[in-house]
């Protein structure tokens, strides 16, 4: 049973395939990783925007709504 910190290791090793596979693609990697942080923030921004419309937290929703705000976030972005 492999511990958190090999699955940790195995994770780096993935990013750093990605990170290459964006060399070879002559594509900017950090740049991708903060359009996806970016992303990220402003869909979660959105999801507690629209639970605290009916007064409610993160920590009150279950994955099912918050898989449904994070489809309506990527619908408003457009």
């Amino acid at each position: 049973k492999a511990n958190i910190r090999d699955i940790e290791k195995e994770l780096g090793d993935c990013f750093f395939g990605l990170v290459n596979v964006a060399r070879k693609l002559n594509l900017d990697a950090e740049a991708a990783a903060l359009t996806c942080v970016h992303k990220f923030k402003s869909r979660f921004a959105y999801i507690e925007t629209q639970l605290e419309q009916v007064d409610k937290s993160v920590e009150d929703s279950d994955l099912t709504e918050m898989d449904r705000l994070w489809e309506a976030a990527k619908q408003y972005e457009r």
